[in-house]
C-alpha cells in the first residue's frame, strides 16, 4: 500500500510537470504553424504579382497636341474677355472647360 501512494504521488507530481510541457508544446507548436502559414502566404503573394504583372504606359503629348492644347486655352480666355455672362465660371464648369483653365 505504501508502494502505491508512493507511486500516486509521483504521477501526480510528474502530471503538474507534464501539464506545463503542454503549454510549451502547443506554444511552440501554434509558433511553428503560423510561421508556415505565414511563408505559404507570402509564396502566393510572389507567384499572384508575377503572373499579374502590368506596365503602366507613360503618356506624353506631341508638340502638335501642346499646341492646340494651347490654342484652345487661349480661345478659352478670350470667351471670358468678350462674355457679358454674369455666370460665366458656372458656363465653363458646365461644359467641363474649367479644368483646363488652371
Amino acid at each position: 500500500m505504501k508502494i502505491k501512494l508512493e507511486e500516486k504521488e509521483n504521477l501526480i507530481l510528474n502530471m503538474g510537470e507534464i501539464g506545463l510541457d503542454r503549454e510549451s508544446i502547443i506554444n511552440n507548436y501554434e509558433k511553428e504553424e503560423l510561421l508556415k502559414a505565414d511563408l505559404e502566404f507570402n509564396k502566393n503573394i510572389e507567384k499572384l504579382n508575377k503572373k499579374y504583372i502590368i506596365n503602366e504606359q507613360k503618356l506624353e503629348y506631341t508638340n502638335e497636341e501642346m499646341k492646340l492644347k494651347n490654342k484652345y486655352l487661349e480661345e478659352i480666355q478670350k470667351i471670358k474677355y468678350y462674355s457679358n455672362n454674369p455666370f460665366y465660371n458656372n458656363l465653363i464648369a458646365s461644359f467641363g472647360i474649367n479644368q483646363y483653365l488652371n
